[in-house]
Order: structure tokens, then C-alpha cells, then sequence
């Protein structure tokens, strides 16, 4: 019995000890936010897309509506919001912000049905991959 205990309280140590670094784990979203960057105007992306916000992709499907939905004006964002022109600044962060939530939606959706349900932190890296790749 003796043993059994010292066991369970090596697991339970453990497990207390593995704590603090599963709650440490950084959401989707930030994984995100920290990697793509804020930009409030348009840029050309590693990929070639136009792209605003937080590696928003304008030419994916949907992506007028999805701007329109915000409030933006699609043709302002598309043409007349380039870096370094006077149209920049033509979305708020809040608007970014709506953009990147339905799209982190949309990824972890994405990402659920490739690979399955997994711990929170392994499902977050499993989004932030789908919303930079894509669903394969």
C-alpha cells in the first residue's frame, strides 16, 4: 500500500508541477495575432495575395462579404489602402479584430476535421497552422 501511494503522489506531484505550462499554452488567436502582425492596410503577402489586418487574405473566397460584414468598404480596402499611401488606415483594429475571429473560427472548425479533438494548446498550434495553410 505503501507503494502504491508513494506512486500516486509522484503522478499527483506531476501532474501539479505539468500545470502551470498547460496553462501557459497561448490561444489560437494569439498564436495568430503574434505571427501575422497587425497591419491596418493592405500588403502583398510571402504568398503574393493582397492581404490586410492580421494575414487576412482578400483574394480567398468570401472575402468581400466578410470585409463588407465589418463595415469596411471592399473597394477602399482592395484598392485605395496600400502601405505607405495616404488610403492607409482604412480598418480599425476592431474590424480586424471581427475579421481574425471568424477566421480562427473557420480554421479550428478546419482543423477539428483533419485532425481530430486535441488538448487545448496542441489544438490551438493545429489552428494557427490551418489558418496559414489551409484545410488539406
Amino acid at each position: 500500500a505503501l507503494n502504491i501511494m508513494r506512486t500516486f503522489a509522484v503522478a499527483l506531484l506531476a501532474a501539479v508541477l505539468a500545470l502551470p505550462a498547460v496553462l501557459a499554452c497561448e490561444s489560437a488567436t494569439s498564436l495568430i495575432e503574434s505571427a501575422e502582425g497587425y497591419r491596418d492596410c493592405t500588403y502583398v503577402d510571402t504568398t503574393g495575395h493582397k492581404t490586410i489586418c492580421y494575414g487576412f487574405n482578400l483574394a480567398a473566397n468570401g472575402a468581400e462579404s466578410k470585409v463588407q460584414s465589418v463595415g469596411a468598404n471592399w473597394n477602399t480596402v482592395l484598392n485605395d489602402c496600400g502601405c505607405g499611401t495616404s488610403g492607409a488606415g482604412c480598418v480599425s483594429q476592431s474590424q480586424c479584430a471581427q475579421l481574425l475571429s471568424g477566421s480562427v473560427q473557420q480554421a479550428a472548425e478546419g482543423a477539428a476535421r483533419v485532425f481530430g479533438n486535441q488538448c487545448a494548446c496542441i489544438q490551438a498550434v493545429l489552428t494557427d497552422m490551418t489558418y496559414n495553410l489551409g484545410e488539406a
